[in-house]
């Protein structure tokens, strides 16, 4: 079919086309003219089309023959990704020039009869690379019931592909699997592809007995846009490697190599946009920004797409990676344009290939971080770059790990709604290469705002939360309603509730009253917490509370009840006299304030005045002050005597017919000791000689002679006598 516009766009009818001189036809009514004049000529052929219209002007292309490149095969059948995986699925192949664009799904539950069938779309696209053509089929089946299994054939209507099998996502799982491989483009040649194509299938061997929900291709999948052995090689493979599973694609510089517009790859991969697309499988938002985007304007984008998914992780593919190894791949505009773009658009793993080596970084605000950044990984390939010095590692990111000595790459990522696990393997062998554990924006709890019939919607994730389950602490909004709730381990509280300084009320369905709540203390006097219910006229009585105090402005007069304060040095003070006993010394001490005994005490709760004491470690004067409380400020102090202690025994320790020697326990704060005698019983008394030890001998004495003694211990202190406050009791000999 050969299509003739006029200069303005509109189609030329009645114009005459030759072909190499020789003329075929003239263009109907729409300008179309089909024909079948080349269809002798040898795939390769350049040849001449000229087209003359009614008015005589001329216009001349050259065209090539090309062959067919698929004859009567069905091939390249593969699953890519989409929109809605639990109830739809896109399926594509490649067919020959003899199928006529007719392109057909039948397609059925698995182990049952019934097949039904879904019309695709058949595009006859030219490989100018390679010199030939083929229809890129493709078919969307939809009303599909999630979590099943399919199986399916692809045709014409009447003969039938393989039966192949793909399984809808779940409607909802708590993990979801997948697997992300870099470069893989082959050269078309299977037989000069053998060693890749093995590294391929052992990648394949690895996830075997793995759960795969869906695959992420980061872009180079094949080598040359415009080779349709390239296209068809790598379709089989994967469809042989990694059978009814999705995969995810992303445009790297090779598929625009012979296609600059990236027509023939958008077709084959079934992109819903060219520049930049998103899909959601399970909890994983996948946005895709392809190679040749307006990379600025794709960054725009993604933060405005992504913040409309409500899924736990966000993934970035991107096939030149922002933090990139080989310094001289190109990439400096990936590395300033997409870390700010990701961060901003919440973006927890960005995945690249083109640098043909493994390395992960996590970074934020362009530096490398241990928590809180965006992790970046350059997934690797199928070896056969790796080695190339030209794609050595040379940047200076500082890598939390990179390499290159592996024989091809497959990364499988496990995620759920804590934490998502990161693994890279190695074809040989099955190395683990590298692994990484990233925390979910939810791990520590998610934020729950509303509440509906025992569930909350996450406000970080958008996940649907049964709130029991989840034990969640904390207040909620009844949605739609200004209503709230408090909740305690799941369960919403009722009745009277203490949250932090506040009490609150609760109806037995969970919902907050509305409450009041009175302090009934004064300045001066002690009360509680009386906080009544609004709604219902409950009341709860909080514990006692001591008093606060007035609060005294520069007059001293109460800032908050106006009471006008009292200065307590204005007051009476009395005190008396302490004994020392090895200790700090106190005393009795009153205050009187016009006629008014004042409470005071060495405790400030109920008192007129707090009463302390300075000075009174040892015999002398003390210093008791009064600080003023309640109606009173101000301070007032006076002096007490510290006495020493009286002597509570002694005994004669020798008596002889004149003398007679006394001992007793040295008295605490007693310097000295003054002894007394009396020959009367107690009448007269004769003051013996001063002593300062617990010991005094009396000479001189009368044979047969009664003696009464008595003493008391003593302290002079800067010139003043104090004594113990009494005698010890008396003493006959």
């Amino acid at each position: 079919m050969l299509a003739v516009y006029n200069k303005d766009g509109s189609a030329a009818s009645g114009v005459t086309v030759y072909l190499d001189g020789a003329e075929i036809g003239k263009t109907d009514a729409n300008g179309l003219l089909e024909t079948d004049a080349m269809k002798d000529k040898p795939a390769g052929t350049i040849c001449t089309l000229t087209a003359i219209g009614t008015e005589g002007v001329a216009e001349a292309t050259k065209v090539t023959v090309l062959a067919d490149a698929a004859g009567a095969d069905y091939t390249g059948i593969n699953l890519n990704a989409s929109e809605s995986s639990s109830t739809s699925q896109n399926i594509s192949w490649l067919s020959g020039l003899a199928t006529g664009g007719k392109a057909v799904v039948q397609y059925r539950v698995k182990d049952t009869d019934a097949w039904q069938t879904a019309d695709g779309t058949g595009t006859l696209t030219g490989f100018s690379t390679s010199k030939d053509a083929a229809y890129i089929n493709t078919a969307q089946l939809t009303g599909l019931t999630a979590g099943t299994d399919y199986e399916f054939q692809v045709g014409d209507g009447s003969t039938w592909s393989e039966t192949h099998a793909f399984r809808t996502s779940a409607a909802a799982q708590d993990t979801t699997s997948f697997v992300v491989m870099g470069d893989t483009q082959m050269s078309g040649d299977r037989e000069a592809d053998t060693e890749s194509i093995a590294v391929l299938e052992k990648l394949g061997a690895l996830m075997d007995g793995k759960s795969v929900d869906f695959g992420l291709q980061t872009g180079d999948y094949v080598d040359n846009g415009s080779n349709y052995a390239m296209w068809a090689e790598m379709q089989d493979e994967f469809n042989k490697v990694f059978p009814s599973v999705d995969f995810i694609h992303t445009l790297g510089n090779h598929e625009y190599y012979g296609d600059f517009s990236g027509n023939i790859a958008s077709t084959i991969l079934q992109f819903p946009n060219r520049n930049y697309y998103s899909v959601e499988y399970g909890d994983v938002y996948v946005a895709v920004i392809n190679n040749s985007a307006d990379l600025a304007a794709a960054c725009e984008w993604l933060k405005q797409d992504a913040a409309q998914s409500h899924c736990m992780w966000k993934v970035l593919s991107i096939h030149q990676p922002p933090y990139y190894t080989n310094a001289n791949g190109g990439s400096e505009r990936f590395h300033e344009l997409v870390p700010p773009a990701a961060e901003a658009a919440g973006i927890d793993v960005v995945f690249s290939g083109h640098d043909h080596s493994y390395s992960r970084i996590m970074a934020r605000d362009g530096a490398a971080v241990t928590e809180n950044g965006v992790t970046y990984f350059t997934c690797g390939d199928l070896g056969e770059k790796s080695r190339d010095k030209n794609y050595a590692i040379s940047s200076d990111f500082d890598y939390a790990y990179c390499e290159q000595d592996y024989e091809g790459l497959i990364l499988y990522v496990t995620a759920n709604d804590k934490t998502m696990t990161i693994s890279a393997y190695d074809s040989a062998g099955g190395r683990l290469v590298d692994s990484a554990v990233l925390q979910s924006r939810c791990s520590r709890g998610h934020e729950l705002t509303t509440y509906r019939d025992g569930k909350s919607v996450c406000a970080v994730c958008g996940k649907l939360i049964d709130v029991k389950a989840a034990q969640y602490t904390g207040w909620m909004t009844v949605e739609g309603t200004d209503k709230q709730m408090y909740f305690l381990a799941g369960e919403y509280a009722t009745g009277w509730q203490q949250l932090g300084d506040k009490m609150y009320h609760f109806g037995d369905d969970g919902i907050a009253h509305e409450t009041e709540t009175v302090d009934t203390r004064t300045c001066t006097t002690s009360g509680y917490y009386l906080t009544t219910c609004k709604t219902c006229g409950a009341t709860y009585r909080g514990a006692a509370l001591w008093y606060e105090g007035h609060d005294w402005d520069e007059n001293h007069v109460c800032t908050k009840c106006g009471t006008k304060g009292k200065n307590i040095a204005d007051a009476e003070i009395k005190t008396g006299y302490a004994v020392y006993n090895g200790k700090n010394a106190t005393c009795s001490v009153t205050a009187t304030y016009q006629g008014q005994k004042l409470t005071v005490k060495t405790s400030d709760v109920n008192v007129d005045g707090y009463v302390y004491y300075t000075n009174n470690t040892q015999v002398g004067l003390g210093t008791v002050t009064i600080n003023g409380m309640r109606d009173f400020y101000g301070t007032v102090s006076a002096q007490f005597k510290i006495l020493p202690a009286g002597v509570t025994d002694v005994t004669a320790a020798e008596v002889g017919q004149k003398q007679v020697r006394l001992e007793w326990t040295a008295a605490a704060g007693a310097e000295n000791y003054r002894v007394e005698m009396s020959t009367d019983g107690g009448s007269n008394w004769t003051v013996l000689p001063m002593t300062t030890k617990p010991t005094c001998t009396a000479t001189g004495l009368a044979p047969a002679t009664e003696y009464t003694f008595r003493l008391f211990g003593c302290t002079k202190v800067d010139g003043k006598w104090y004594s113990s406050p009494y005698y010890l009791s008396l003493i006959h000999i």
